[in-house]
Formats: C-alpha cells, structure tokens, sequence
C-alpha cells in the first residue's frame, strides 16, 4: 500500500509540473513576448570608441534580428554569441542573456591602435595586428589621434577580424 502510495504521489507531481510549466510557458509566450528592436540589445561595458560610432548601432541591429519575441528563445541568443565572435572588433564573446526589456551582451572588444596606410587606402588595427576596419579614406575611419603608420609593402589581410602579417605592423 505505501508503495502504490508514493507511486501516486511522484505521478501526481510529475503531472502538475507539467501542467504548471505549460501554464507557465504559455503565459510568459503571450503575456511578455515581443519583438526585438536594436535599442533593447545592451553592450555591457562597452568601451567609447564602441558606444560612440557606428559600431553599436551595427552589432545591436545584428543582434536585434537573431532573437525571436519568444522569451524562451534559446537559439537566438546563441545565434547573437555567434555573430558577435565573427565581428572584428569583438575579442570575446562572455555572456548572452535575455532580460524582461531585451538582450545583454557581455563581450571584450578590440582597442584601436594605429591607422595603417596601404596601397588601397586606411585601415585600422589594434594591438595585435587586426584589421578593424578599412579600407577607407582617411575621414571615413574617424581616426580620432591614432597614429600613422606608413611604408608598409605587406598588403593588408583580405579579411576584417584577421591579423596583418608580417613584422611591419
């Protein structure tokens, strides 16, 4: 008797969890979805030369189409880890969570150092040799008092993300 007892217990909780996480579910998909727009996507501790240009509003209209209105849209926040790692000017990819207003991003972004003068115009790069952005005429790339650096024979790399090789930068 106490076994059919606690048989019915454990199967009568299983079927109320089910129903509470349905009810649940059901709830938070017609009561808290909505889209996404750019200006719910938060870059967590993004650095000035992030939030000052044109770089925010692109990463954030990135990330804004990759989240459906669904709350519990797993996939679009790892669809936005993916996009942020691909962006040349994001180092690393830390954390991706959904809040009741919108999307955090926690990421490192990549500090620009230098403009480089090349054969097929301006560039810049950051410490470790990566092409940020280029190529460009010079007051397209906002160079904002970084230095020049010119005479470079090694063509740039042929993609943004990627490290110049050579010794030269």
């Amino acid at each position: 008797l106490k076994v059919v007892g606690l048989a019915a217990l454990i199967v009568g909780t299983g079927v109320v969890w089910t129903t509470g996480q349905s009810a649940l579910v059901g709830y938070a998909q017609q009561h808290r979805s909505r889209p996404l727009t750019p200006a719910d996507v938060t870059l967590l501790n993004a650095p000035p030369w992030i939030a000052a240009g044109k770089i925010e509003q692109r990463l954030q209209d990135a990330a804004a189409v990759r989240v459906k209105a669904d709350p519990f849209d797993g996939r679009g926040l790892r669809d936005i880890a993916a996009v942020f790692t691909l962006a040349p000017w994001v180092a690393e990819v830390k954390q991706v969570w959904r809040t009741p207003t919108g999307v955090i991003v926690e990421a490192e972004y990549r500090e620009p150092l230098a403009m480089v003068k090349a054969r097929d115009g301006y560039h810049i790069v950051d410490t470790q040799g990566v092409r940020l952005a280029g190529p460009a005429y010079w007051q397209a790339l906002d160079p904002a008092g970084l230095p020049l650096i010119t005479n470079v024979t090694v063509a740039p790399p042929g993609e943004l993300g990627l490290p110049w090789e050579g010794a030269e930068i």
